[in-house]
């Protein structure tokens, strides 16, 4: 996340509404001392999903509270945006629906909807683009291994 002040903000809001302490949300949330304050004081700029998901649960509150603003807003490019131009090609896309579910599947993570539809048009768009319509598996696995970071 290149700018964390939007979840810093999000973050805050949800431990007052909890009316736990920092540290009671770390260690509810299974997570490591100062995981939580490291966020809030911007030492660490690039929580992992794990991270968020723990926070999340532990707060009341979706994954998507914390992400959809931060990825969508200060990652655009993380959800491509396809081409008016581009073909739908409904064969070329349950391919790689299949491709992203098993090697998610692989790496024993569970994405939300938008990870996994993300992936989906990230690998379609790259296969129209670069590859003559055929999917590019080292690229796929790549993205989807960037979840487990």
């Amino acid at each position: 996340m290149k700018n964390i002040r939007n979840l810093q903000t999000k973050l805050k809001s949800h431990l007052l509404k909890s009316n736990l302490s920092i540290r009671e949300v770390e260690r509810r949330a299974g997570l490591n001392r100062s995981a939580l304050s490291n966020i809030l004081q911007g030492k660490s700029k690039n929580p992992t999903m794990h991270t968020l998901y723990g926070l999340a649960e532990v707060l009341g509150c979706s994954l998507s509270d914390f992400i959809e603003s931060n990825e969508q807003e200060e990652n655009k490019n993380l959800v491509p945006k396809v081409p008016n131009s581009f073909p739908t090609l409904v064969p070329l896309l349950h391919q790689i629906m299949e491709i992203v579910e098993n090697h998610f599947h692989n790496i024993e993570y569970q994405p939300n909807l938008e990870q996994f539809w993300i992936c989906v048009k990230k690998v379609y768009i790259h296969a129209l683009e670069n590859h003559n319509h055929e999917i590019d598996h080292l690229y796929a696995e790549w993205l989807i291994d960037k979840f487990k970071e």
